[in-house]
């Protein structure tokens, strides 16, 4: 945990650094007999106004109604077994351990989930539906180590009416009981931890081998899910009609609503503009069963899917093609291409390495900035661990996007080129920006693209540029076959859930734009492309265009931008002059 040694030192060492652990120190000294006044008075003059149920979800990870939240905490409050309590799986007895030897660590933990309890009071009409405290905490952890991750869905509002949202999904259960005591001043001291971290990585990775990857956490699929006593209510399984026209809307929201899909007989999927008899229905969309590759479509249960390990990591239908055939075929669509056309030998045309939404595109970076503050600049020091190759992008330009948990989440090569080395780098799971959270400084109409405006009470989704320094990431360096482009990065960033980033390539691997270089594991994510100054000065990037008729993907970046396909053209090196 080299890297989180440096992240504290540094911010101990700058003055500049403002609050961030000041705050969080205060909560270290107080004293556990008294956090509860003690939290009643720091809180006493906020309002609960001050905190709605956000629009904005970045990546749909969870719902959009903060009460489906509640009932999945509730939901998870009524299995916990009385008699098994403080009976938990090794790794959770461990961060138990960890916590309660150390006056200081279990004071953070009680005054976040005091504080948050402070906070949500009101909320809602449920009985105290915030996490009560550490105890109740580690209880439901250890039911989750035994529970999929469900698809939350108003059952009034099904079908294909494409106006309709979720009600939202609950694809990380731990971030959902984790995410108002993330945003408290304590939980920045507690999930800074370099031995919570570790507790937390060996927690993750029990759920995963144990349970996750196994045909045990597969209930959570069928269509009639929803009757499984295990399931939370207005749950309903992943392919339930109604989710799975969800995930194929995802899937083509970039062509907007003016815009048909249609597959035509020779299996290619073809973009034309709806017809002005049909403007008033929603447009025309392939089915599920044509978008994703389904190990056996005979299957009307799972489809061939083994767990939800299997379900999560499911492929687009004929990937990467270059005859148009399925749905991601490289270098986008047909009958959707207002780029300029290129073919798949074009190694100066980079192509989208995830499914994902553009969330900032910043030129000139610095080799080490104050990733911390308000602002969270890149610090290419801090993002690749001080790696030796680290200082050949100083200067050059970092395009982060992040991914949505109802959709794709492998990564392809955006070039063509050798793999120069891959560096897996340890670092934080459930730790957000100081300035997201809900004892920091808002000021209406003074913020940021990449947040918000306001408390995160979904974190880390306002932190994505703070977590490329601190969360546990993959870094996959590429020697581009374009010598304009030359060395990049490709740059994986875990968000709390994601704990496991795997790389399917190694150094020496010679790659086509379009392979598959690796893939998350569950939950949600963003990642970043990274280049040298030689290559960002000749670099355009299609979605840095406006929004209007010239913004190819009807999306700019954003917090609230859409998805871009994966393997679509997302920028092109322009030979020097």
């Amino acid at each position: 945990m080299k890297l989180l040694e440096n992240v504290i030192a540094v911010m101990l060492l700058a003055v500049s650094a403002e609050s961030f652990l000041a705050a969080h120190h205060r909560s270290i000294r107080a004293k556990a007999s008294v956090i509860q006044m003690t939290t009643a008075r720091n809180t006493e003059s906020i309002t609960t106004a001050w905190y709605p149920s956000r629009s904005s979800r970045a990546g749909m990870n969870l719902p959009n109604n903060a009460a489906v939240v509640d009932k999945f905490i509730a939901f998870l409050r009524k299995r916990i077994r009385t008699s098994a309590v403080g009976d938990y799986i090794g790794p959770i007895k461990d961060l138990q351990s960890v916590v309660e030897q150390d006056p200081n660590l279990l004071a953070q933990f009680t005054m976040a989930f005091a504080t948050s309890r402070q906070l949500k009071e009101g909320q809602t009409s449920l009985d105290t539906p915030a996490v009560k405290n550490f105890e109740e905490f580690l209880a439901m952890l250890d039911v989750i180590m035994s529970t999929a991750p469900v698809y939350n869905l108003d059952c009034n509002k099904l079908g294909n009416d494409y106006s309709n949202e979720p009600a939202g999904l609950i694809a990380f259960p731990i971030n959902a009981i984790l995410a108002w005591p993330m945003a408290t001043n304590a939980g920045q001291g507690m999930f800074a931890n370099t031995l919570v971290n570790d507790c937390f990585l060996r927690v993750l990775n029990h759920w995963q081998e144990n349970f996750l990857t196994t045909d045990g956490s597969r209930y959570v699929l069928p269509p009639n899910a929803a009757a499984n006593k295990n399931m939370p209510s207005n749950s309903v399984g992943w392919l339930h009609e109604g989710a799975k026209a969800q995930m194929v809307k995802v899937a083509f929201d970039f062509v907007g609503d003016n815009t048909d899909v249609v597959v035509n007989d020779d299996g290619v999927f073809v973009c034309k503009p709806k017809e002005l008899e049909r403007d008033d229905v929603a447009p025309l969309r392939p089915t599920f069963e044509q978008v994703f590759d389904l190990p056996d479509p005979d299957d009307l249960e799972y489809y061939g899917f083994n767990s939800w390990d299997e379900f999560f990591l499911r492929k687009f239908s004929n990937m990467g093609n270059g005859m148009g055939v399925g749905p991601r075929p490289l270098n986008g669509l047909g009958g959707y291409q207002p780029w300029p056309l290129c073919d798949d030998n074009d190694d100066s045309m980079i192509v989208n390495a995830c499914e994902s939404a553009p969330l900032n595109l910043v030129r000139d970076v610095k080799a080490d900035s104050k990733f911390w503050l308000k602002g969270q600049e890149y610090s290419l020091n801090n993002m690749l661990n001080h790696d030796e190759l680290a200082h050949k992008f100083v200067g050059g330009c970092v395009y982060q996007a992040y991914l949505s948990a109802l959709s794709y989440h492998r990564w392809n090569a955006p070039v063509s080129g050798t793999v120069v080395k891959v560096v897996k780098i340890p670092g934080t799971y459930y730790l957000e920006n100081i300035h997201t959270g809900f004892e920091a400084q808002f000021i209406p109409d003074d913020k940021e693209t990449f947040t918000t405006g306001s408390p995160d009470t979904v974190g880390p989704n306002d932190s994505q540029k703070f977590l490329t320094a601190v969360a546990t990431r993959m870094a996959i360096y590429i020697q581009a076959k374009d010598p304009n482009i030359g060395l990049m990065c490709f740059l994986a960033i875990g968000m709390a859930e994601v704990s496991s980033t795997e790389a399917d390539v190694k150094a020496g691997d010679v790659i086509k734009k379009g392979d598959q270089i690796g893939k998350f594991h569950y939950g949600g994510s963003t990642h970043c492309l990274i280049f040298r100054k030689e290559a960002a000065d000749n670099l355009t990037f299609y979605t840095e265009l406006p929004n209007g008729e010239n913004n190819i993907y009807n999306t700019s970046p954003s917090i609230d931008a859409k998805n871009v396909p994966v393997l679509a053209q997302i920028a092109k090196c322009t030979a020097k002059q």
